[in-house]
C-alpha cells in the first residue's frame, strides 16, 4: 500500500525473494489507506471511500467498476462475515453490508450519539457468543462497541446477524488513539441453514489456504460459477424394480432360527437357550431343597 502510488500486490511465496505482481492506482484508486481481502474480493479504502477489487486471480486483481461506497473519510476497514466496519473519522463507525460484494452499501452509521467523532481504526473480535468492535477514537482513546450479543440479537448463533452496535466501554489513553492491533481471529462455520457447526481460532482449527479456496471455484484452470438456474430440464423419476436383499448369519441373532413345526434349533454348543435358562434357575433351588431334606 502506497498513498502516493497505489495498491501493490506482492508475491511472497519465496519470502527471501518477494516480487511485485501488480500495481493498481489512479484513476481507480486515489491515495489508498488500507485493504482487506475476503475470499474473492478485496475492499480498499481511499480518499473517496471504499472500492472493491476482484481477487479471483490473486496476483492480478481487477477493479470492479461502480462497486464503491462514497465516504468523506475512510481510514481503515475490517471485514467480518458479511459486514465491513470502516473507521470513518468524524462520521464515526460506518457499517457496510457486503452480502453482495460487487454491490456494497451502507447498512448503518454509529457514532454513539456524537461521542465517537475521531475514528481512525477498528478491529473486531469474538468473546464467547458476542462480537465486539475495538475502535481507536483519537483524543477520546479506546472505545469498545458491542456489535452482536445475546442481549440484543435473538439470532446470535446465526451465520451473520445484523449488528446492533452500542458503546459499552471507553479507555482513556495518554495520547491520541490512532491504531488497533489485530487479535486472534475467531469465527464460526455453519451449515446451509445457518446452524453453527464449529468455531475457528481454537486449537486444531485454521482458515482455508489459497489452494483450498481455489477448489471452490476453479476446475481444470477455469473459473466456474454456481447459480440457481438448473443445468437442464428435470429428469423423470423411475422407481427401482429390485428389492434390497438382506443377508445375515445365525450367530448374529439372539435366538437361533426356527422352522415351522420343528423344535427350537440348538445353538453351537448343542443346547437350546430355553433349556439353559431352566437349568440356571431350577438347579440351585433343587440343591437347597435336597440339603433341607437331608438335615431332617
Amino acid at each position: 500500500m502506497s498513498q502516493h502510488h497505489g495498491l501493490y500486490v506482492i508475491d511472497i511465496n519465496d519470502p527471501t525473494n518477494p516480487k511485485i505482481t501488480a500495481e493498481i492506482g489512479a484513476p481507480f484508486l486515489h491515495h489508498p489507506h488500507s485493504v482487506q481481502v475476503q475470499f474473492r474480493y478485496a475492499f480498499v479504502t481511499d480518499e473517496h471511500g471504499v472500492k472493491v477489487l476482484d481477487t479471483t486471480d490473486l496476483a492480478n486483481p481487477k477493479p470492479i467498476e461502480h462497486a464503491e461506497v462514497k465516504l468523506e473519510e475512510a481510514h481503515n476497514i475490517y471485514i467480518a462475515r458479511t459486514y465491513g466496519y470502516v473507521a470513518a473519522g468524524k462520521q464515526g463507525l460506518v457499517i457496510l453490508d457486503l452480502s453482495e460484494p460487487e454491490h456494497p452499501k451502507i447498512d448503518q452509521i454509529f457514532n454513539a450519539n456524537g461521542e465517537m467523532n475521531e475514528v481512525h481504526d477498528v478491529k473486531t473480535g469474538i468473546t464467547a457468543n458476542s462480537l465486539y468492535a475495538y475502535v481507536a477514537d483519537g483524543e477520546h482513546g479506546l472505545r469498545v462497541v458491542q456489535l452482536i450479543g445475546p442481549d440484543e440479537n435473538d439470532d446470535v448463533y446465526g451465520w451473520s446477524p445484523r449488528p446492533k452496535p452500542k458503546l459499552i466501554a471507553t479507555y482513556e489513553t495518554e495520547g491520541h488513539a490512532v491504531a488497533i492491533s489485530e487479535g486472534l481471529d475467531r469465527d464460526r462455520a455453519v451449515d446451509e441453514s445457518g446452524n453453527q457447526l464449529a468455531v475457528f481460532g481454537r486449537r486444531g482449527a485454521r482458515p482455508l489456504n489459497k489452494m483450498e479456496t481455489d477448489r471452490m471455484y476453479m476446475q481444470n484452470g477455469q473459473i466456474y460459477t454456481v447459480t440457481d438456474e438448473p443445468p437442464g430440464p428435470p429428469r423423470d423419476f423411475v422407481a427401482p424394480t429390485k428389492k434390497a436383499q438382506v443377508e445375515f448369519k445365525d450367530e448374529d441373532l439372539l435366538l437361533a432360527k426356527e422352522d415351522k413345526g420343528s423344535a427350537p434349533a440348538e445353538n453351537q454348543n448343542g443346547s437350546s437357550l430355553p433349556l439353559v435358562s431352566f437349568a440356571i434357575i431350577f438347579l440351585p433351588l433343587a440343591f437347597l431343597l435336597s440339603r433341607n431334606r437331608s438335615k431332617r
